[in-house]
């Protein structure tokens, strides 16, 4: 079963992720602020963040730069989708000028965040 973290600070969001998510077959761990976020990557190893910009503690691009930095090279391949209500060029440059695997802009629909989470983790 693959492994998705879920960090965002937005209780509703991370009820719906977790929830349609889990549906789909996907294990899911939820870090509720960028400390928590690192912490939980390098010891989950999951398969897929799901990662907000702007979170409590360390922001979304912190947190994605810090793990691309990992010493394990596992957490530091993980592949991260931001979800961001930020949706300005500039947003989605700094993303991926800090190793964000893809940018999607909320809101968005469920069959958006399925197919890009299977399109990530090469499901069908």
């Amino acid at each position: 079963m693959k492994k998705i973290l879920v960090a965002d600070d937005d209780g509703k969001l991370q009820l719906l992720l977790r929830t349609t998510l889990s549906e789909a077959g996907f294990q899911i761990v939820e870090a509720a602020d960028g400390e928590e976020a690192i912490r939980l990557a390098a010891a989950e190893k999951p398969d897929l963040i799901l990662l907000d910009i702007g979170m409590p503690k360390l922001n979304g691009y912190e947190v994605c730069r810090r793990i691309r930095h990992d010493k394990d090279p596992k957490v530091a391949k993980t592949k991260i989708i931001v979800i961001s209500v930020k949706n300005y060029p500039v947003d989605i440059r700094s993303a991926k000028d800090v190793g964000v695997d893809e940018y999607l802009v909320k809101p968005f629909t469920l069959k958006q965040l399925r197919d890009t989470v299977n399109r990530h983790l090469s499901l069908k």
